[in-house]
């Protein structure tokens, strides 16, 4: 490639060279539990980021985790669980398409090459591309109180109400100041869709246990369920964006 000059002087850049860069990976976690005969406790935290090879294109991660369990008395126990986590993706401009990052540096003819066009790309500019951004947000929330009552030793029922809540999140933007005509957007777009999720769950198990001769152990289990879930879907393309 670097034998490749393009019309105005340009040495053609060679995109297996020029595109691959430093991944580096970062992360951490952190964790406590302790408790008293009655109560125990478990929390973990843990972030990380990692980013790709051919950027822009990186990961964000977190999360956070905590566990009670309390024993007021010895008819019952009362256990609750959340957890939340959070993934956040800058997601490379791939595919078979006219923005395509690596394609479009694949593609190109380096007898073409200009300061503006430097691996000779036939539709869109690298430095164009570069400059969009392709994200996918996606947070999560899950939670649960259980209460368990002791009626006797052999009879006992549980209740238990969780929660589990989703918000997911993708967007697109080209900015105003790209030549991204190849693509169809002249003067710049926006493109949003986002997904809610929630789900409701109630539950209720009574046992019962009971000796019979010969060493024979009987159990008895009734109980039932419901669930409520509730989805809401949007999405939305905007056009001649300034930004």
């Amino acid at each position: 490639f670097p034998r490749f000059k393009g019309p105005d002087g340009t040495v053609a850049l060679d995109a297996n060279e020029a595109m691959i860069q430093k991944g580096p990976y970062y992360g951490a976690d952190l964790s406590a539990q302790g408790g008293t005969p009655r109560s125990t406790y478990f929390a973990s935290t843990a972030i990380s980021k990692e980013t790709g090879s051919i950027q822009p294109n990186d990961q964000l991660k977190g999360s956070l985790r905590l566990n009670l369990m309390f024993v007021p008395n010895d008819k019952w126990t009362v256990d609750a669980r959340s957890t939340y986590t959070r993934d956040r993706i800058n997601e490379i401009q791939a595919g078979n398409n006219w923005t395509a990052l690596l394609g479009n540096a694949l593609n190109g003819d380096p007898r073409t090459a200009t300061k503006t066009r430097p691996f000779g790309e036939a539709w869109v500019p690298i430095k164009d591309i570069k400059t969009m951004t392709t994200q996918s947000d996606v947070d999560r929330w899950t939670g649960a109180l259980t209460m368990t009552n002791f009626i006797v030793p052999s009879l006992n029922h549980r209740f238990t109400v969780g929660v589990d809540a989703v918000n997911d999140h993708k967007s697109r933007f080209f900015p105003y100041a790209g030549n991204f005509g190849p693509a169809g957007v002249t003067n710049g777009q926006a493109n949003l869709g986002t997904r809610n999720y929630k789900t409701y769950t109630l539950d209720y198990l009574a046992q019962w246990t009971q000796k019979l001769p010969f060493g024979i152990v009987s159990n008895l289990s009734a109980g039932g369920q419901g669930f409520w879930d509730i989805e809401s879907l949007l999405t939305g393309v905007g056009n001649s964006f300034a930004g």
